[in-house]
């Protein structure tokens, strides 16, 4: 989350307007998410890679989901 709150300073909002439209997104997405990734959000990211990992574990599709969670890793930067 560091990095993006770093992202959205970059395009020139200070430290308080960064963190409101973190939280706003953040928001946005656990209203539209379902419950199951909703409530891993936080963890997510904040870079809790447990968190991750237990989602990926829970989706169904066998083999069709193995190596998802170190995939999104990478995009999340870690």
């Amino acid at each position: 989350m560091d990095e993006l709150m770093q992202r959205l300073k970059s395009v020139g909002l200070d430290d308080g307007k960064a963190a409101e439209v973190l939280e706003t997104v953040k928001g946005f997405l656990k209203e539209k998410m379902p419950e199951p990734i909703a409530s891993q959000l936080d963890g997510i990211m904040s870079g809790d890679m447990s968190s991750l990992s237990s989602l990926t574990d829970s989706l169904p599709g066998g083999e069709a989901t193995k190596g998802l969670g170190d995939k999104l890793k990478g995009m999340l930067g870690s």
